[in-house]
């Protein structure tokens, strides 16, 4: 999750710089640097729960203003890999970080009465894609493991999607 904040934060920098947007970026930016401090100090401290929480907030915080901030712009984001291992490590961990934020939304009330039969659905669906990826990745075909991974969190999107999140 912190690698996804990260990213979203250079956007979010970039946006510092436009003219319509620029104070409420850095006010944004001032938002995001202190929940991912706090984040920081409460690993350091130990209470790794919280560091979570705080950085599951940071991510949220971060998706749903950008998603404003770039209302009616269209955006491109482009990752390169070192190796196809390399992407898989990373799409694991954005599926994690989805889980995380998932459980978050359901333990904020998001996911009430048959809104929450649908979450379980995708989540489920996304985890039985994520241990197909699993398997090829097992047997060294990462390249087919990064496209059952993707599809995985496609899964856990939509999941986010139906309970209001904004989703890159």
């Amino acid at each position: 999750m912190a690698e996804q904040v990260a990213s979203y934060r250079a956007s979010v920098v970039e946006l510092t710089r436009d003219g319509k947007v620029g104070v409420a970026a850095r006010q944004l930016l001032s938002q995001i640097d202190t929940l991912l401090s706090e984040s920081k100090q409460l690993a350091d401290a130990g209470r790794l729960g919280d560091a979570n929480k705080k950085m599951a907030s940071a991510y949220k915080l971060t998706v749903e203003e950008i998603t404003k901030l770039r209302a009616g712009q269209e955006v491109f984001m482009s990752l390169k890999f070192d190796t196809p291992a390399d992407e898989y490590v990373y799409e694991q961990k954005r599926f994690g970080s989805s889980l995380t934020m998932i459980d978050m939304m359901i333990g904020e009330g998001r996911a009430e009465g048959q809104k929450r039969k649908l979450v379980d659905s995708f989540v489920t669906e996304g985890n039985r894609l994520r241990s197909l990826a699993e398997a090829e990745a097992d047997s060294q075909h990462h390249k087919e493991a990064v496209v059952l991974m993707e599809k995985a969190s496609g899964q856990l999107n939509k999941a986010l999607q139906s309970m209001g999140i904004p989703v890159f």
